[in-house]
C-alpha cells in the first residue's frame, strides 16, 4: 500500500513539475517577446498589394458589317471575364482625346492607371486609324511628333501615368513599329517619365460565339 501510495506522490510531483516548467517557458517567451518587439500579425498590419485599375478605349467605329473589330472588341472589354476592364470609353476618337480624358478623370483609388488599352485599327506601314486630335488625320510617328512640338499634345502627369502604367495597343502588327511606341509614350508621358508602350506583332481580331436557344 506505501509503495502504491509513493507512486502515486512520485507521478503527483513530476506533473506538477512539468506543469511549472511549461509555466516558465510562457513566461519566458513573453519576456523575449517583449525585448525584442515582437506583436502578433494582423492581416491588417500586412502590407497590402497595390491594385491599380484599368481602362480601355474603342477609338473607331465600324464601318463594314463583315467586319465587327470594334463591336468585338467592345463586348471583349466589356464581358470577357479575363478581358474586361473596370472602365470602357467607347465615344472617343483621337489620341488628343485619349490624353485629356486621362488628365481630367482619374483612378477613384488615387492609384496611378495600371493598363491603358488602345483599340484601332492599324498596321506597321501606316500607323493607327484613329486620329492625333479630331480634325487630323491618322497616327503616324511623324504626324504625333509635330503636334507634340507644337504643343497640341501634353503629356499626363505622373500622378496619373507613372512608370508601372502598361500602354497597350490592339492593332494588327503595331508591334512591329517601335518608332510609333515610342513616338506615343513620349506623347502620353513625356520625355522623363516614360510609360511603358506594348503591342502585339500579330493579326489581331476580337469574336464571339452566339448560341441559339
Amino acid at each position: 500500500m506505501k509503495k502504491v501510495l509513493y507512486k502515486i506522490i512520485i507521478i503527483r510531483l513530476v506533473f506538477l513539475v512539468l506543469i511549472i516548467a511549461s509555466c516558465n517557458t510562457d513566461k519566458q517567451l513573453a519576456e523575449i517577446e517583449k525585448s525584442v518587439g515582437l506583436a502578433e500579425i494582423s492581416e491588417d498590419s500586412l502590407p497590402q498589394p497595390e491594385v491599380r485599375e484599368a481602362i480601355t478605349f474603342i477609338l473607331g467605329r465600324d464601318k463594314n458589317e463583315n467586319n465587327k473589330y470594334y463591336e468585338e472588341a467592345t463586348n471583349y472589354y466589356a464581358f470577357n471575364p479575363e478581358g474586361k476592364t473596370e472602365h470602357l470609353i467607347t465615344n472617343l476618337r483621337s489620341l488628343k482625346e485619349v490624353i485629356d480624358f486621362l488628365k481630367k478623370y482619374r483612378p477613384a483609388n488615387g492609384m496611378p492607371w495600371g493598363l491603358v488599352n488602345l483599340v484601332s485599327h492599324g498596321n506597321q506601314w501606316m500607323g493607327l486609324s484613329a486620329k492625333v486630335t479630331p480634325e487630323s488625320k491618322r497616327s503616324t510617328s511623324d504626324r504625333i511628333l509635330e503636334f507634340i512640338e507644337r504643343k497640341e499634345l501634353t503629356p499626363v502627369p505622373k500622378e496619373i501615368l507613372d512608370e508601372k502604367s502598361v500602354i497597350f495597343i490592339h492593332g494588327c502588327g503595331i508591334g512591329h513599329n517601335s518608332h510609333l511606341l515610342k513616338t506615343i509614350a513620349t506623347a502620353f508621358s513625356g520625355k522623363e517619365n516614360k510609360v511603358t508602350v506594348r503591342a502585339s506583332k500579330l493579326y489581331e481580331y476580337y469574336t464571339s460565339k452566339k448560341h441559339k436557344l
